[in-house]
């Protein structure tokens, strides 16, 4: 039988496409494998989260609800002093909302004593902590005081980035007008972030921004506990 250049071409064909067709399939096969793997970690994973969340639910009356009406309290405070301190009642106005400052970090301290942070989700507990820590420090600050991190690149140094952290205070720390800036350059560069206010005078742009930002947070995570997962999503969507 005579095999002609045609069979010969379309035999070569044909056999590379099966070739082709298998490895493909083997690939999309892996790949299937993998996000089904995904998927199973994922719902393991919000599982744990869920029961998680059930447990702590069930101190809602003797821990969350507390800590709400506190931090709710504190809010008001803070609105107040920003709606009249341009009266003559500044002094009076900073008295109370550290008064008030004194009186959340004295709630959050007394459920604390009483064991509860064995019932706060982890993520809630450390933003109080820090939280508190800023009030208590910011009621005595004159000047900012930020937590820095410094990137740099030097060409001594290799191809990648090195970081320092530090803490600036005083005037020094409001000349950083933007909480980010970086100033690439060929074969080197430099950047820096403020990375936190760990404390600032009530009167300042840092302390209302770190303020609200940390306020929305905790309400944000009081709420995932006492009305479910779902109300994280839904608030920060908002």
């Amino acid at each position: 039988m005579e095999i002609t250049d045609t069979k010969i071409i379309t035999t070569i064909i044909a056999g590379a496409a099966a070739i082709l067709g298998a490895v493909i399939g083997g690939y999309f096969k892996a790949i299937s494998a993998k996000q089904k793997i995904l998927e199973l970690n994922q719902n393991y994973n919000q599982k744990l989260q869920d029961n998680y969340l059930e447990k702590a639910r069930e101190y809602t009356e003797s821990v969350y609800a507390p800590l709400s009406i506190a931090l709710a309290t504190l809010s008001y405070s803070f609105r107040k002093y920003q709606t009249n301190i341009e009266t003559d009642n500044e002094q009076e106005l900073i008295t109370e909302l550290s008064a008030s400052i004194d009186d959340f970090n004295s709630v959050v301290m007394g459920l604390m004593s009483k064991g509860a942070g064995a019932f706060l989700t982890t993520e809630l507990d450390e933003r109080l902590q820090s939280f508190g820590a800023f009030l208590d420090a910011s009621k005595s600050a004159d000047n900012p005081i930020l937590k820095m991190v410094l990137s740099y690149k030097l060409p001594l140094l290799g191809s990648g980035f090195q970081e320092t952290k530090n803490i600036i205070s005083g005037k020094f720390a409001q000349t950083f007008w933007s909480p980010r800036l970086s100033i690439p350059m060929r074969g080197f560069g430099i950047s820096y972030e403020a990375k936190e206010t760990l404390a600032a005078p009530f009167e300042s742009r840092n302390f209302e921004a770190r303020f609200v930002r940390d306020v929305h947070i905790i309400n944000v995570l009081i709420k995932e506990v006492t009305l479910g997962a779902k109300a994280k999503h839904s608030i920060n969507n908002e």
